[in-house]
């Protein structure tokens, strides 16, 4: 009976052990900081931990993935708290890949990415790390919508963000601002009839009254545009060609007024192609 208990008391030595090497290898530089500092270098590169590599990490794991994986963590926390913040986090990428290689369902280090990351200048890393994080937890809407947040403000890719935000809308529990960003976005990429199908929608069955509202100004926004291009086809088909400008359409009794744009933004035409636009303004 004492061999078994001092088989088991061994058995949970031995994680502890290796985790405790993990930590002090973390932990190194930072002592290592506190009594030497170089003058052409930034402080976070004196105290950047040395990350091992992910087959290192499992192994000292011990299938105690977990565990190594909250210990990992609670050092990043450590390291990016403590640092310079005119120095550059060039661990912090390493550090969220690592993590999540022990435990791909741990829901902190991707929301970290998304905000964190991303804002340090690891934009293509957090990307990664999230796009891996929508398999890993596929009901879970923020992973989603940081992407859509990552490709609408450092990317400045609207189309990408509007399908983030979309698949965001569309996972459990996600509330109406990613319906509405997503349309936002549809609409900044030209993708008008998307945009119109969801502000349609929210304009319908919103549970939010400012969403409702502000898709029920986009809906007008599209009805004006889709009248006025009617009008200049009509106006074509009768008279030849298309009108000089907008005027012409009151001129020949199409409308009373040019209507304003509920969204104050600029409406424009072009009458060697007909086409009426309405570039992004105040949304």
């Amino acid at each position: 009976m004492n061999k078994i208990i001092t088989s088991i008391i061994k058995w949970l030595t031995v994680p502890a052990l290796l985790a405790l090497v993990v930590l002090t290898q973390l932990n190194f530089d930072r002592v290592r900081a506190s009594q030497w500092r170089k003058s052409t270098v930034t402080y976070n590169q004196i105290i950047e931990p040395i990350v091992p590599n992910k087959d290192m990490l499992k192994i000292s794991a011990l299938g105690n993935n977990n565990f190594m994986a909250d210990l990992l963590w609670l050092n990043t926390i450590q390291y990016y708290g403590g640092g310079d913040p005119y120095g550059k986090y060039q661990a912090l990428p390493k550090l969220m890949s690592s993590i999540l290689s022990l435990d791909n369902k741990f829901s902190y280090p991707y929301q970290f990415s998304g905000i964190v990351l991303s804002g340090e200048g690891f934009s293509d890393q957090a990307l990664q790390i999230l796009k891996d994080g929508e398999v890993a937890l596929p009901n879970n809407w923020e992973i989603p919508y940081y992407e859509g947040t990552i490709y609408y403000i450092n990317k400045k890719d609207y189309a990408q963000s509007a399908a983030a935000y979309k698949r965001a809308s569309e996972k459990p529990g996600a509330p109406s601002k990613t319906k509405f960003l997503s349309a936002v976005e549809f609409d900044r990429s030209n993708d008008y009839q998307t945009a119109l199908a969801i502000f349609e929608g929210l304009a319908e069955s919103s549970d939010t009254q400012y969403f409702k509202d502000r898709a029920k100004l986009f809906v007008d926004h599209y009805t004006i545009l889709q009248g006025l291009t009617n009008m200049i086809k009509d106006y074509k088909n009768k008279f030849g060609h298309y009108p000089k400008d907008l005027n012409e359409l009151v001129q020949k009794h199409y409308l009373t007024e040019i209507p304003k744009d509920p969204l104050n933004r600029d409406i424009l035409y072009d009458s060697n192609t007909g086409a009426v636009t309405s570039p992004v303004g105040k949304n």
